[in-house]
């Protein structure tokens, strides 16, 4: 009876904090600290009363550690911002166990996997929809094309899913992922998505790929000197100066809202369950 009262409301606490950051989000493109610290407090504080309750504190503390560690990495690699990687936090702390006990951490994280995959798919399907580029439609449709077929063959959904991850990432760079802007105050923060230096005295410049695999396994620009290059804090205000020096312009990722995209994560995992049976 306990462990169910608590879930409630710790989904409750979630469900409502993700919304309302999905709201900010979508409205100014920040999700407020007083809104994501209080959430990862809470959650910590009913992870702690669950293990004082009898709880398997290794099916708590470990899954946390671990989804803390990933989250951090992948704010450091630019996949996010900190005010997603808070949040992120905060949900995985409150959600620790589904109430039956099972881990709710993995299939979250599959979720959010999926609902990032629809959102980024949607959007550039919008854009080459948008730029007559058909070519580009059926690079960004082969994803799930190879998805569906790997179901088929295999009848997991486990591994359809890592099928459309890895194919995901391989056409990311096919659609329209960056756009062209003016070098000024208004870049700041701003993802780039290249990677702009100097070389035997001349400027160059190397395109970033949004593939999560390159990102793990960076190649070497071999600059002489770096004048800008991607970073989890975004384009900073050295950097512009910087960049006023040798560049016009520069190019920089598209963008969309990361909140709405954990809300359907979060909310999916709710309604589906433990996919895993951890």
């Amino acid at each position: 009876m306990f462990n169910s009262e608590m879930s409630f409301i710790a989904n409750a606490i979630a469900v409502a904090g993700t919304f309302a950051a999905s709201c900010f989000d979508v409205k100014t493109r920040e999700i407020p600290n007083w809104l994501t610290m209080p959430m990862i407090g809470a959650g910590l504080a009913i992870s702690a009363i669950r293990i004082f309750y009898g709880s398997p504190w290794i099916l708590i503390v470990f899954p946390l550690a671990i989804s803390f560690l990933l989250i951090w990495f992948m704010w450091r690699g630019g996949l996010f911002g900190g005010g997603d990687a808070k949040l992120l936090m905060g949900i995985v702390s409150l959600i620790p166990l589904f109430p039956d006990g099972n881990s709710f951490i993995p299939t979250f994280f599959l979720m959010l996997a999926l609902s990032t995959f629809m959102q980024f798919f949607i959007s550039g399907v919008y854009e080459t929809a948008k730029e007559k580029k058909r070519k580009e439609i059926f690079f960004a449709s082969l994803p799930v094309g190879i998805a569906c077929v790997s179901y088929l063959l295999t009848r997991s959904l486990l591994i359809s899913v890592f099928c459309l991850a890895f194919s995901a990432d391989a056409v990311a760079s096919l659609l329209p992922y960056r756009k062209k802007v003016k070098v000024s105050d208004k870049i700041r923060g701003e993802m780039l998505a290249e990677r702009i230096g100097k070389r035997n005295g001349e400027v160059v410049r190397i395109a970033e790929k949004p593939s999560l695999l390159l990102k793990i396994f960076p190649g070497n620009d071999d600059f002489d000197e770096i004048i800008a290059a991607p970073s989890h804090l975004g384009i900073t205000d050295e950097e512009i100066e910087k960049l006023r020096e040798f560049c016009d312009y520069v190019y920089i990722f598209r963008s969309h809202p990361m909140a709405p995209a954990i809300l359907l994560a979060l909310l999916l995992s709710l309604a589906c369950g433990d996919l895993f049976g951890i």
